[in-house]
């Protein structure tokens, strides 16, 4: 066979797997019957069918076969076999990347039946939920994921980007916007060191081409001076998230120059996992109306926020006791109001005081404590629209 004749019969079996996904996954859509094999997790059409099966039969004996994988969920994922599979059959799924690497996934088949031309169609159910963002071309995740969009950056967050050049600091501001997430851009880690201690940033993004250290120290910085919060790597090419950064606490790795896809399609993983408790959101009291009033609330949010004024005082005169006494009361008195992260932190700050003996060595500890003290607030505005309507009803009742 010529090379014209071999690249013809490439682009034919091309095309023939492309309507292959296509109708499998339009007939799973229709078809109720067929849903309890994956669950109610969102299905989305792999960047790459093409997969290799590893089938366990009986006895021990594996046998491996191609696959085209239709339509793929964080729970299971829907086959074209030439095979008849028998259900509960041990099955290992060779699944490809969007980017080609090779992820395998352990599952077991659920339902198989004749499709036409020799083909079935097939279930598998994964022993362990995957993340299918990874097998989902980038630009389709993010049209396609579930989450609410436009709820999801309806919340104001703020960054900060370490990054000598003004132009790719900017690109990236940018792009930010799309997430409503302002950027806070420094050209220094000296000077990015000191905003993390005095500020609350919901993300860090960090460039790894700075002068002044390379991003692995960076990022082991910033987790020494109390920084927990997400951290957001974008790399020239010299990193890798699991090489580089284990243990690190590195959220993603975005190669640069930076796209909109990639960037928001990262951070929306990353906040539909819940707010970090080192971001800017205000902290609301998990307590109701009927179980303490909001006026009550608001007089204890005045005594925390003297509190946290003292404490900047004590970082200056290096008092021990009069630390203990504030975070004492903090973590006595949190719990009570409805502030369970309060008390918790105050605790944390209490074991290093008592552990260190200085408030120098605790430092990064009371930092953390005088953030989260400024991030404190009643209720969320909607409860307390709520309770004054509640209010108005009762006092139209009783008139």
């Amino acid at each position: 066979m010529s090379s014209e004749e071999t690249q013809g019969q490439s682009k034919q079996n091309t095309s023939d797997r492309a309507l292959l996904v296509q109708t499998l996954g339009a007939l799973d859509e229709s078809d109720g019957g067929h849903r309890a094999w994956n669950g109610r997790d969102a299905r989305y059409c792999p960047a790459q069918p093409d997969a290799t099966a590893i089938i366990e039969h009986p006895g021990g004996s594996k046998v491996s076969t191609p696959v085209v994988v239709y339509n793929i969920s964080s729970s299971g994922a829907g086959l074209a076999t030439k095979l008849y599979l028998h259900r509960l059959t041990p099955i290992t799924l060779q699944l490809v990347t969007h980017d080609g690497s090779i992820v395998p996934a352990q599952g077991k088949v659920q339902w198989c039946e004749y499709y036409e031309n020799g083909m079935h169609r097939t279930g598998v159910r994964f022993d362990t939920k995957i993340k299918p963002r990874a097998f989902v071309d980038p630009e389709v995740w993010l049209r396609e994921s579930n989450g609410d969009a436009d709820s999801l950056w309806s919340v104001s967050r703020k960054a900060l980007h370490i990054e000598e050049d003004e132009l790719e600091a900017n690109a990236v501001a940018m792009l930010t916007k799309n997430a409503n997430i302002k950027c806070v851009n420094e050209s220094t880690m000296g000077r990015a060191s000191d905003l993390v201690q005095s500020n609350s940033f919901d993300i860090v993004f960090l460039s790894d081409t700075m002068s002044d250290g390379n991003a692995v120290e960076s990022v082991s910085h910033l987790r020494t001076i109390g920084y927990s919060g997400p951290i957001f790597v974008l790399t020239a090419g010299c990193h890798t998230k699991d090489e580089s950064f284990e243990g690190l606490g590195v959220n993603a790795v975005l190669p640069k120059p930076v796209q909109l896809v990639s960037m928001m399609s990262a951070l929306r993983d990353l906040f539909e996992q819940g707010e970090e408790l080192s971001g800017t959101q205000p902290i609301f009291s998990s307590l109701t109306e009927s179980q303490c009033s909001t006026e009550s609330l608001k007089k204890y949010l005045e005594l925390t926020t003297k509190c946290a004024r003292k404490l900047d005082e004590v970082l200056k005169t290096n008092d021990l006791n009069v630390a203990l006494k504030l975070c004492n009361s903090l973590h006595s008195s949190g719990a009570g109001y409805g502030y369970n992260e309060l008390s918790k932190t105050a605790q944390d700050v209490i074991q290093k005081l008592n552990a260190s003996n200085s408030v120098r060595e605790s430092a990064v500890q009371i930092r953390s404590l005088i953030r989260l003290l400024s991030r404190l607030d009643s209720r969320a505005p909607e409860e307390s629209e709520h309770e004054d309507r509640s209010q108005n009803n009762d006092q139209e009742q009783a008139a």
